[in-house]
């Protein structure tokens, strides 16, 4: 059974722009849902690619690495960004892909007003929002059109992406599992990421830990456990690495949701 559950509806904005591109694999920092009203984007993935133009309803998941570039001179689109209790739930749609939405005109009416709502700051604007997020979820579920699962484990990045807080996941076990060198793997995944493998899933399992740390009243332990770390210490020294700051600190300064 498929399901989606929205914690909070983070933005809503409309924009539009000339010769988009996007040179350099850089992963969303949030799941976010597109409406197309003007133009064609070509999206390259670790694992597929994706075209989306004029009536197509695009599912970005975050994390997930991916460049493109504009098939047209100028592209315009809705933007919905949020955030999902369960990291794997918009994976479990499908995302990242393209739909051709039913009711085109219509459906720009609504993400009009929903836009309004949202930029007069309205006391139910988070209601609002989250319940025009499910109906054209609902929507696009109902199509016909079959939505491609995230084939998680034919490839190594879709893989790693599934697994990274596995505390026996490697670079050993990974290239065993695809029958690849070490070399191979460190530059597919230098390619689409930017980072080496261990960095990879290092700044995975950091973005997390910055997650439970917000939104949950887990320890550290058990955070660090959960998102594939040794143990605690370990976790919080690499955690300072990257975020400069000790876990306990950031959680004092971004107090639990």
């Amino acid at each position: 059974m498929i399901d989606l559950c929205v914690s909070k509806i983070l933005n809503v904005y409309q924009k539009s722009t000339s010769n988009w591109c996007r040179s350099i694999p850089i992963p969303r920092e949030k799941d976010g849902i597109v409406l197309f009203t003007e133009g064609e984007i070509e999206y390259t993935f670790p694992n597929r690619s994706v075209v989306a133009s004029r009536g197509s309803v695009l599912l970005l998941p975050k994390d997930i690495p991916y460049f493109g570039i504009a098939k047209s001179e100028k592209v315009a689109y809705f933007v919905l960004d949020f955030d999902l209790v369960s990291e794997n739930d918009f994976l479990n749609l499908g995302a990242p892909c393209a739909i051709k939405a039913e009711g085109f005109r219509e459906l720009c009416a609504s993400f009009s007003s929903i836009l309004t709502i949202w930029d007069r700051q309205h006391i139910d604007a988070q209601i609002k929002s989250k319940a025009f997020l499910y109906s054209l979820i609902g929507q696009l579920i109902e199509k016909k059109e079959k939505i491609p699962d995230m084939e998680s484990d034919s490839e190594p990045l879709p893989y790693i992406y599934s697994h990274y807080s596995d505390p026996q996941i490697s670079v050993a076990s990974i290239c065993k599992k695809f029958f690849i060198s070490e070399s191979q793997l460190r530059r597919n995944i230098l390619k689409a990421t930017g980072l080496s493998p261990n960095e990879y899933i290092t700044s995975l399992r950091i973005n997390k830990a910055k997650k439970e740390l917000i939104c949950t009243n887990k320890s550290i332990k058990q955070i660090a456990h959960e998102c594939g770390f040794s143990s605690a210490y370990y976790f919080s020294r690499c955690f300072s690495q990257h975020v400069g700051t000790s876990p306990n600190r950031y959680r004092q300064k971004n107090p639990v949701l």
